[in-house]
């Protein structure tokens, strides 16, 4: 059933194969994918190695930033223990938002 998502003409068909292939492979480390697609056509093989590779990919980006620690909003919060007034004269939650939006624009 993969591996016919997979082979789909459909885009979206095919994304959600390649996405359930690399959470089987993770699952089942004795999965040998090489052994699986050695009967395979070589265009078909380094179909299924890029487009996995992306999948890859982007699970080792999502955990990555769901990894990070927010280190700039928590120095943001404890600035906002603290009375401060910028040129404006925000004070606090103001001063938390400016931030905060400062490290929107970063991401």
């Amino acid at each position: 059933a993969i591996f016919e998502k997979i082979g789909s003409k459909d885009k979206e068909a095919a994304k959600e194969g390649f996405k359930l292939l690399f959470q089987y492979a993770q699952a089942h480390p004795e999965f040998s994918l090489p052994s699986y697609l050695a009967g395979r056509s070589p265009q078909f093989q380094e179909h299924v190695q890029k487009n996995l590779a992306k999948v890859q990919a982007q699970h080792e980006a999502a955990a990555a930033r769901s990894a990070e620690t927010p280190l700039p909003l928590q120095n943001a919060m404890s600035a906002t223990n603290k009375p401060s007034a910028d040129a404006k004269g925000a004070t606090g939650a103001g001063a938390l938002l400016d931030k905060l939006q400062g490290i929107r624009s970063q991401l």
